[in-house]
């Protein structure tokens, strides 16, 4: 992913305030998750989880956002 260091833009409760500054790092975010490709995104951070799930789903991205510990779990069942 390109610049996968990047905030999404959520930052707590700067979504709250600033949506629509929060809302276009969150697309630019989302326009790079979906150019890789993956069907899955990983992330630890549940604040992330929200943020581009909303954002994936604005741009009608078919991309699930998981819990890393969820895909291990499944993994497990394998």
């Amino acid at each position: 992913m390109a610049e996968p260091d990047w905030c999404c833009g959520m930052g707590g409760s700067f979504n709250l305030q600033y949506y629509d500054i929060s809302k276009g790092i969150g697309m630019k975010k989302a326009a790079q998750i979906n150019d890789t490709g993956a069907d899955v995104l990983a992330t630890g951070c549940p604040a992330c989880m929200i943020q581009i799930s909303d954002m994936l789903s604005q741009v009608g991205a078919n991309i699930s956002v998981r819990y890393p510990v969820e895909l291990y779990a499944e993994g497990l069942d394998e």
